[in-house]
């Protein structure tokens, strides 16, 4: 399978803007490759366009997420995690692991 490339448009925030990225999916012999950059959009800062944000490989034994982060993650790199981890739940790849959060329920307030 040759390298597939998609856009993720996420939600709009607090400024009014949603966020685009463009995540590439790779069938390798290391496994399924996700990479998520930052588009080539008008508002990202031009330092930023097209920057490599995170890679996620799936082994087959488990996920592998570089860069690893550090126990404690801003609100951007949960936002941009987040959408990966939703992109790849998307992907019909996943098979067994795919999946729907059907209902939420609150169970005790403390």
């Amino acid at each position: 399978m040759s390298k597939r490339t998609f856009q993720i448009v996420d939600t709009a925030g607090e400024d009014g803007y949603s966020h685009d990225y463009d995540v590439t999916l790779e069938i390798t012999d290391a496994g399924i490759v996700y990479t998520m950059y930052y588009s080539r959009n008008h508002y990202w800062n031009e330092n930023r366009r097209g920057e490599k944000i995170m890679t996620v490989t799936d082994d087959g034994d488990g996920f592998i997420v570089n860069p690893k982060f550090s126990k404690e993650m801003d609100y951007a790199e949960m936002a941009e995690l987040f959408a990966m981890l939703s992109f790849i739940n998307s992907q019909e790849i996943m098979g067994l692991y795919k999946g729907d959060i059907l209902e939420t329920t609150h169970v005790k307030s403390i």
